[in-house]
């Protein structure tokens, strides 16, 4: 196979893991902020960031009117894990509306859920909230990098897949496949799931020479329609291995013993 995952054992290129509140704590965000802060620490994400939320509107309302004071901006504060020239590769992000852990430097699940644990749970620790979780959202970024300038993305991408359409299977160059569905898994519970395929060209990120690029976007969420969910971290691994055999079914079995999953 003339292609090579962006990282020597596996093809992930970042992961998120979002949990939605059941309500908005905007009047509560500061004791959010300073439980996440306390939670973090813990896992060496200390560089703070804060940023401005958008303002959402509700559809078709016309016209909207609203104050913005400084007391009622959309906040969301950032600890991170920083690399030597300052770019982010661990972040826990916290807004009025939910909690994103985030990683570009993934190594193995069990790393990763261990701090999504740690986390959510000294948060209810340090935090006055008695917050509940609406949804779940789990996603991963995989990416292949190509050898030679006559790799084709078919050693890669499986022709055989549902989720490559036919209109694609014979493209050698650039290309873009979406696909996207609702399922009901109870009448209390929703599942959304996202596959993205690109193939293109990026940046190797040692060498930083130009190379085709297969990139691999799985993503799924558990919402509860009323309510919250039971269990949001047993949601976000029952995720994951889901979204294991999803991308399992969208590479040849090449690609997929290269990264560990044949």
């Amino acid at each position: 196979m003339n292609w090579e995952p962006v990282h020597s054992d596996h093809s992930i290129d970042n992961v998120s893991a979002i949990f939605v509140f059941q309500a908005n704590l905007s009047d509560m965000f500061d004791d959010l902020a300073v439980a996440a802060k306390k939670a973090s620490a813990r896992f060496e994400l200390t560089h703070r960031a804060e940023f401005i939320e958008p303002i959402e509107l509700p559809a078709g309302s016309g016209v909207a009117n609203f104050e913005i004071d400084g007391r009622n901006v959309p906040r969301r504060v950032a600890y991170q894990r920083l690399d030597d020239q300052r770019r982010v590769i661990d972040e826990l992000s916290i807004s009025a509306t939910k909690l994103t852990l985030t990683t570009a430097r993934y190594r193995r699940w069990a790393d990763f859920y261990e701090r999504l644990v740690g986390i959510y749970r000294d948060m209810q620790i340090y935090s006055a909230v008695n917050f509940s979780i609406k949804s779940v959202q789990l996603q991963y970024l995989d990416r292949f990098l190509s050898l030679t300038d006559e790799a084709s993305h078919f050693q890669v991408l499986d022709t055989s897949s549902r989720y490559l359409v036919p209109a694609v299977s014979n493209i050698q160059n650039a290309l873009h496949v979406h696909s996207g569905w609702f399922e009901f898994n109870s009448n209390e519970v929703r599942q959304l799931t996202n596959v993205n395929i690109d193939v293109g060209q990026a940046h190797h990120i040692v060498s930083g020479d130009l190379r085709k690029s297969v990139s691999i976007l799985t993503m799924r969420k558990l919402e509860a329609l009323s309510g919250d969910l039971e269990d949001a971290l047993g949601c976000a691994n029952d995720l994951h291995n889901g979204l294991k055999d999803l991308f399992r079914s969208v590479v040849t079995t090449a690609a997929a013993s290269r990264v560990g999953l044949a």
